[in-house]
């Protein structure tokens, strides 16, 4: 490994840096590393990418791969560092690195150099995920005052419908739901819930796609329908 390369690497990196994205740059960091295990957790100290996953996989299993520092220190691997990812005075993160070997020197450089750029786009990362809870909670607010109270309460019934047919995880829950059948579960016209998914589907909060006779299958695509449907039903 090329001290002057690293530089110029590193150089170039800090100003396209806006262009990563986290989990491209855990990988090359992995590789500049002899194949590190990598984490990056965030101010929050949950896990956002690391060398294993990809960012969809770990949003999925975000609960079992909960990490806290004292499960990092417990690894098996003999040589693991965990450094904090601080910029403009606040802590962004976690970086967390274990290896089968010694870090040598290079990979001392290449660790430092990294801290700067990782803390940058977990910044970035920080600002786009506000962004997304804040268009998000939009469009709950809109979707809760379309729906009446029967519809909210029917909403409710499907999201809990399809959690039951995922189990836990994936976070947001998708199936099939079968319009009839869900009606006569839960006591109400076949029409109540046609009506609270076509509503729901207009206001972006789930996504929904006809299969004929077989049903209808629905993906919730925001977070913060559901617990908007929660706190208003008192079920939160």
């Amino acid at each position: 490994m090329d001290r002057s390369r690293l530089e110029g690497m590193f150089a170039q990196l800090q100003q396209e840096g806006a262009a990563l994205s986290l989990q491209n740059w855990v990988q090359m960091l992995a590789d500049l590393l002899a194949g590190a295990s990598i984490y990056v957790l965030n101010e929050r100290r949950e896990l956002l990418v690391h060398t294993e996953l990809g960012a969809e996989e770990v949003l999925d299993m975000e609960d079992e791969l909960a990490i806290d520092s004292g499960l990092l220190s417990n690894s098996d691997d003999e040589y693991s560092r965990t450094i904090s990812l601080p910029m403009n005075g606040r802590d962004h993160g976690i970086l967390w690195i274990a290896k089968a070997q010694p870090f040598d020197d290079d990979e001392e450089f290449a660790l430092a150099a990294s801290c700067c750029l990782l803390s940058m786009l977990l910044a970035q990362h920080m600002q786009s995920e506000n962004q997304r809870r804040q268009r998000e909670l939009r469009q709950a607010q809109a979707a809760m005052a379309s729906l009446t109270h029967t519809e909210v309460t029917m909403a409710y019934e499907v999201v809990k419908y399809l959690q039951e047919q995922c189990g836990p995880y994936p976070v947001l829950p998708e199936g099939l739901v079968v319009a009839s059948h869900l009606a006569d579960s839960v006591g109400t016209a076949r029409s109540v819930v046609v009506n609270a998914l076509s509503k729901m589907q207009s206001a972006e909060v789930v996504e929904a796609r006809s299969l004929g006779m077989k049903g209808t299958w629905v993906k919730v695509v925001n977070g913060e329908f559901f617990r908007a449907i929660q706190a208003y039903l008192g079920t939160g």
